[in-house]
């Protein structure tokens, strides 16, 4: 609300319309850039939700997700054309939203969302098989099939709705036994098993397409306990050991 009145009578200041800008005086509150970590899945779980995904129409979808660390918005947008099977890569263009009752593609959220990922072998088998999943699913809907272009699709082909997805998902992670866990916790779920990896913080940053190093940094600055237990065993004070 500081923000927006800040640059509200700024605007005013600039039209002569006030003589100065009060809201600028004033400290705005201090936001916590902490993000909620807790509900990320590890790697074990990570496997359980992808096993038992094999039986649900959007498997691909979860295989996605935890395998790149896609935004909801960023993986509902993917049309096939983003799509290279030849070259291996996939590009992340935009992210689908939904206001004022309509379904739209807008600009990824930071100038870095806009990125193209190395499309791995597994990714690309799994997307491979919901391609044919998905011809048969046009074929089965007749005239009723809406040809969006979308990866990801609803039965009739009409675009998934950002909020349906994340009603799916919490659904399918409580059936595989994991509880209750939000669509974003995916995306965090990438980001710490590749950090737990040794992967460079620069490196996970480019691939969840954050707009600075800084935002990857603070977000998962709290590593695991097995990442905390490797890096504290590779020290040995013990008598004898070399110094």
């Amino acid at each position: 609300a500081r923000a927006v009145l800040v640059r509200s009578l700024r605007w005013a200041n600039q039209a002569g319309l006030v003589t100065r800008n009060s809201a600028a005086l004033v400290d705005g509150p201090r936001l916590s850039r902490a993000a909620k970590l807790d509900d990320a899945l590890t790697a074990e779980e990570a496997r359980q939700l992808v096993d038992h995904a094999k039986s649900d129409r959007l498997e691909a979808l979860v295989v996605l997700v935890l395998r790149l660390g896609l935004r909801r918005g960023e993986a509902l947008a993917l049309t096939w054309e983003n799509i290279d099977f030849d070259q291996k890569d996939l590009t992340i263009a935009g992210t689908l939203k939904y206001r004022d009752g309509k379904l739209y593609v807008d600009t990824p959220k930071t100038a870095a969302g806009h990125r193209t990922l190395p499309l791995l072998d597994d990714v690309a088998k799994v997307l491979k098989e919901h391609r044919k999943r998905q011809a048969a699913e046009r074929l089965a809907a007749g005239p009723l099939w809406h040809d969006s272009g979308h990866v990801f699709t609803t039965e009739q082909g009409a675009p998934i709705r950002p909020q349906h997805a994340s009603e799916w998902w919490p659904k399918l992670t409580t059936a595989a036994g994991l509880g209750h866990r939000r669509f974003h916790a995916s995306r965090h779920t990438a980001a710490t098993l590749l950090l737990d990896q040794g992967v460079p913080l620069e490196v996970v940053s480019a691939i969840l397409g954050h707009a600075s190093l800084s935002i990857t940094s603070d977000v998962y600055a709290k590593v695991s306990q097995d990442s905390k237990r490797r890096a504290l065993s590779t020290m040995d004070l013990s008598a004898g050991s070399p110094s």
